[in-house]
């Protein structure tokens, strides 16, 4: 499969386009498809705050992570 970039901008902040970001990329990583996110905005850090919560989501209720994205990213932050 050729790899594909799917870029979210536009010069207006507060348009939703992180959020549209993280919600596509695990559409696509519950369809089965290798993603990589990257959420270039420090300011609200959207992906970063995504994970932290769904973490916390997790640990509160005794769950498992239910999104293979989750799997993947937050290993890599946790480091």
């Amino acid at each position: 499969m050729t790899p594909h970039r799917i870029v979210f901008a536009n010069e207006k902040g507060g348009t939703g386009k992180s959020t549209t970001a993280v919600h596509v990329a695990i559409a696509l990583a519950y369809q089965g498809a290798r993603v990589a996110c990257v959420d270039l905005d420090p300011r609200q850090r959207t992906l970063f705050r995504y994970l932290e919560n769904r973490l916390e989501t997790e640990r509160r209720r005794g769950i498992g992570s239910s999104s293979p994205l989750d799997r993947i990213v937050w290993a890599r932050l946790s480091r």
